[in-house]
């Protein structure tokens, strides 16, 4: 553990900074010693690095001069090292020499006297590409390069290799330059293992990797006394004695149909073995033998000759029966002849399930497969068959059953979908069948199992190995399988293979499709309402092109976002005739135009009366009342009993709440709007409604809904009076102008008031005469279609205005409506 200078006691500290002022070996730093570091020890790792160690024993050096001194010369300073580190490998040595090294802790200003010299003699560079090579049954020889120059002696130790082989062991010291060592007297067919390494005098080299040889084992005797023996017609047992001494692995047996030519392998048996049956013969037929053994040395000398002939009888049984189905409409037996004496073949059917074997067919000698084509599709049929010639007929075969399929081909493979361009995908596959009729080819947009199979093609012709998929849109994920099918004679139903394995493919991006099925309505007299069919799907927007039919070209208009397929194209001109196209753009490109559709906006809406007439003092259903309050206030409404769509009417005496009469129209201003009407003034003190007086109110208001109907309702203020002659229609006009946001007042279309502010602006004329206007009181909603505006009976009066008749004081003749209400 380094101690901090301040836990050291002061004598100490005393003494290091007395030793500071003294002249000892330090490279001339000036200032106070630090203690030296001790402990130095140097090991060599290799002929070309030494290891070096040491002790810190000082707490504020800056680092450690690392100093050498070779075999001869001074101490030079080879490397300076940070702070606290006690380690250094000095890889900058020559083999076989001796170096010597010090360390000096350092300040910036100082340094520390030297620590302990340690003395390291680097060894000598170790021998590489050492090899050991099998020479014998008790040689091995040693080869390796000579990378020193400054050996003396290289050392060789042995051991043996695997389980309880022991530890190394000297077996050589060989004089300096030796490039190859034998190393003989070993035991055969033993695993031995070496290292090697160079000595400088007695300093050693690292050793070298290790290198293994096995020693061989002589190659086996010649076998003797071999016999053969026929077992019957087709067997030969053939014996030998056995071998000494016994270092085969096995022996080959050789057979021939001539004693000195001709002859091939016929069978193997293990180490140990002394006979071995040949089988498989020709009956009544002289064979020659001889045999060999062998080990991992080689192979001894052939054993003599010897011969046997088998036995006079039936044929040899054929063997290895196989049954395969290749379609629906056969089956294709093979067999292996184990004979040359059969004068035919003989093979028996059944149907798995039963139990009687029937001949199929005879065949002629030496035959080895054979097509059955009277089969059904479904059915599991079993076959065997055996040889025969004039002394009988072999043993059965084993017994071959199949399955024939139901009559569907074989399936398509390997299915490759290519993606060439944003709108085709270019397909192949392999057609594994013959007797296909066509293919059915199948397609889906990828995105989960789930996606539904739709059929591309129904019926590609036969042989068909590829298709053009030109039914795709860009950047889209497709897979594909695809299906053979054929039809059994009579049948009409198609039979279908497997499914192919499923590919897919990714198409490009591209321009989008066109849109189609433009249509375009009008819904009002400034808006025509566009829709049409998106028919990509990746596209980024649509462009929206409009022209009057008067118009040379398109212009654009708007654009809206993917997958939108309207817009409304507003703030139009009434009664005109406008054309339409679209197309879908994206960051490639852009789609042809979509058909040309066209609409012209409607005229100005007209809503006329149709003036039902009531006496006076009814209503419908009943619903109407009369209720009187003070002497000069007269009110007909209930507006808790009154039902929708019903009507009421208003009167203001002009000395009750100011002089004034008004027309009451609605807070929701109207969009360019006119309102037009007419009311009939009479001699109301005929009717005695106001004692005699000739001055008479009524108010109302119009209010409009964007689906075209107007209805009454309360609302800010218009006042209109003036001195008009009782007796007569008067018509009244009321005109608003979106632009200006202000209200204009005609009667009679001579302008009583213009540029009106809007909302509760109050309009005076100073002549105050009657004026009759109509309110809905305090009734929230009410229609104004067939809209009776007195309790009085009116009759109905078309254009042009007859004389006035009857009691009524009031009725619309007509309301046209330039711009969309709100």
């Amino acid at each position: 553990m380094k101690l901090h200078p301040f836990s050291l006691p002061l004598a100490f500290i005393m003494v290091a900074f007395i030793a500071g002022c003294g002249g000892d070996d330090n490279g001339g730093a000036t200032g106070p010693s630090i203690p030296a570091p001790s402990d130095l020890t140097a090991i060599a790792l290799s002929d070309s690095s030494v290891r070096l160690n040491w002790r810190d024993n000082s707490y504020s050096e800056s680092g450690f001069r690392i100093e050498r001194k070779a075999q001869v010369g001074e101490f030079s300073a080879i490397f300076t090292t940070n702070v606290d580190v006690k380690t250094y490998i000095d890889t900058a040595v020559t083999e076989g020499l001796p170096y010597e090294y010090r360390v000096f802790a350092i300040t910036p200003r100082s340094s520390s006297i030297a620590s302990n010299i340690a003395a390291v003699h680097t060894p000598p560079k170790p021998p590489t590409s050492f090899t050991a090579v099998k020479a014998s049954g008790t040689q091995i020889n040693l080869n390796w390069a000579d990378n020193s120059a400054i050996e003396t002696a290289y050392e060789i130790e042995r051991r043996r290799s695997g389980a309880g082989g022991g530890a190394y062991a000297r077996i050589a010291m060989l004089p300096a330059n030796t490039i190859a060592y034998s190393d003989t007297g070993l035991t055969q067919n033993i695993t031995y293992t070496y290292h090697i390494r160079a000595l400088k005098d007695t300093i050693p080299s690292v050793w070298s990797g290790e290198a293994r040889a096995t020693t061989t084992v002589p190659t086996p005797n010649k076998p003797a006394n071999l016999r053969a023996q026929p077992m019957d017609q087709h067997t030969i047992s053939l014996t030998w004695d056995p071998l000494v001494p016994a270092n085969e692995r096995g022996f080959v047996i050789e057979q021939s149909l001539q004693e000195a030519i001709g002859f091939a392998i016929a069978d193997s048996v293990p180490a140990g073995y002394g006979r071995a049956n040949i089988g498989s013969l020709v009956s009544n037929t002289t064979y020659f033998f001889r045999i060999y053994a062998y080990n991992d040395s080689g192979r001894s000398p052939y054993s003599e000759t010897v011969s046997a002939t088998t036995l006079t009888g039936p044929p040899g049984a054929p063997t290895e029966l196989a049954a395969v189905a290749p379609n629906y409409r056969c089956v294709v037996l093979t067999w292996r002849d184990n004979s040359v004496e059969e004068t035919g073949f003989r093979i028996e059917k059944k149907i798995t399930t039963g139990t009687r074997w029937d001949i199929l067919v005879s065949l002629p000698a030496n035959t080895v497969g054979y097509v059955d084509s009277a089969v059904t599709p479904s059915t599991s049929y079993s076959y065997r068959l055996y040889a025969f010639n004039d002394h009988g007929q072999s043993g059965y075969t084993n017994e071959a059953r199949v399955t024939l399929p139901n009559g569907s081909p074989n399936p398509p493979t390997a299915m490759l979908a290519t993606a060439v361009a944003p709108r085709q995908v270019n397909l192949s596959w392999t057609d594994n069948s013959e007797d296909e009729l066509g293919f059915t080819l199948h397609r889906r947009p990828m995105g989960g199992s789930e996606a539904t199979w739709i059929t591309l093609a129904d019926s590609l012709p036969t042989n068909t190995v590829t298709h053009i998929d030109n039914n795709v849109s860009p950047q889209g994920a497709y897979g594909y399988r695809i299906q053979a099918f054929n039809r059994i004679q009579g049948n009409p139903r198609r039979l279908l293979s497997a499914f192919s394995n499923e590919d897919t493919a990714m198409t490009p991006n591209g321009p989008p499709s066109a849109p189609s099925n433009l249509r375009a309505a009008a819904v009002s007299m400034t808006q025509i309402n566009l829709q049409w069919q998106d028919n990509s799907n990746n596209e980024t927007e649509f462009l929206v092109e409009r022209r009057n039919l008067d118009g040379q070209t398109f212009a654009p208009i708007g654009t809206v976002p993917r997958n939108r397929i309207s817009y409304p194209d507003t703030g139009l001109v009434h009664s005109t005739m406008y054309a339409y196209r679209v197309k879908a753009l994206n960051e490639v490109g852009e789609s042809e135009y979509s058909n040309i559709d066209s609409a012209r906006t409607t005229n100005p809406v007209v809503f006329r009366d149709d003036f039902e007439s009531y006496p006076v003092g009814q209503s419908p259903g009943g619903e109407w009342s009369d209720t009187i309050r003070g002497t000069s206030w007269i009110r007909v409404t209930n507006a808790q009993s009154m039902p929708a769509g019903g009507k009421s009417v208003q009167f203001h005496d002009p000395d009750v709440g100011a002089n004034f009469c008004a027309l009451d129209l609605s807070p929701q201003p109207m969009v360019s709007g006119t309102i037009s009407f007419y009311i009939f003034i009479p001699q109301i003190g005929t009717f005695g409604v106001w004692g005699g007086d000739q001055t008479g109110y009524q108010t109302f208001t119009i209010l409009f809904r964007t689906d075209g109907n107007i209805y009454a309702r309360s609302g800010a203020n218009f006042q209109i009076c003036g001195a008009y002659a009782l007796n007569q229609w008067l018509h009244i006009k009321i005109s608003y102008s979106m632009m200006s946001h202000t209200y204009s007042i005609y009667v009679n279309d001579q302008a009583i008031a213009e540029n009106l502010q809007t909302m509760r602006t109050d309009h005076f004329d100073n002549r105050r005469i009657r004026l009759i206007a109509v309110s809905d009181g305090e009734i929230p909603d009410v229609f104004i279609d067939n809209f009776m505006l007195d309790l009085r009976q009116v009759v109905a009066s078309p254009r042009p205005l007859p004389p006035y008749q009857g009691n009524g004081l009031a009725k619309f003749d007509e309301v046209q409506i330039q711009g969309n209400m709100r």
